[in-house]
């Protein structure tokens, strides 16, 4: 059972997915070089087969307007429609990848999937804004 807290780090992770959307591919393409400049292939690959294990456990359903919705359980706020199934699917795996590096950056600690552990060891602690505490 989602404790209140996780709703509200999955929808925020949600707005700032869609609030980076237009630079999610720039991001992606940054972390893919960055990989590859560190030699990091193992790690890359790792990540392949996370996003994979990830897309075999999405359920889909057809909706009552024609369109395709999409969600990943273990990934809290992993969603995504489509005009068809296939769309559906694509926009879920952005979605899914955008989901991953932007947890991986704020600190979450990510679903263990198929035995794939994405966490670091030592993980920094996730970042929280915090509220002023002046009356």
């Amino acid at each position: 059972m989602a404790t209140n807290n996780q709703n509200k780090s999955a929808d925020h992770v949600l707005s700032l997915i869609a609030r980076l959307k237009g630079r999610a591919p720039k991001c992606r393409l940054a972390f893919w070089s960055s990989c590859a400049r560190l030699g990091a292939v193992a790690n890359v690959l790792m990540l392949t087969k996370y996003i994979e294990a990830a897309m075999r456990g999405a359920h889909y359903e057809l909706m009552e307007n024609g369109r395709f919705f999409g969600a990943i359980p273990k990934c809290k706020g992993a969603r995504a429609e489509g005009a068809g199934l296939e769309d559906c699917r694509g926009e879920l795996r952005s979605v899914l990848e955008d989901w991953i590096l932007l947890g991986l950056h704020l600190g979450h600690r990510l679903p263990v999937i198929d035995g794939i552990n994405l966490n670091r060891k030592g993980a920094r602690q996730p970042l929280y804004a915090q509220a002023d505490q002046t009356p």
